[in-house]
């Protein structure tokens, strides 16, 4: 994964650290709250992920 901010890779122990917590807290949110050691910036990727591809579909159908 990338951050969304910055470009930086999301280091695989951040991921791991994150389904951990996910996993003792019986609570799914906590895997897509991600935090950037580049830019130290925390972000939710699935939300951000969905605009990023509605914003490139509506770019689509303008024909940018």
């Amino acid at each position: 994964m990338i951050c969304f901010f910055c470009g930086a890779k999301i280091l695989n122990s951040e991921i791991y650290k994150k389904q951990k917590m996910a996993h003792i807290s019986q609570c799914s949110r906590f895997i897509y709250l991600l935090h950037c050691n580049k830019c130290n910036k925390k972000f939710d990727y699935k939300y951000l992920q969905k605009h990023k591809e509605l914003f490139k579909n509506t770019l689509i159908l303008i024909g940018v």
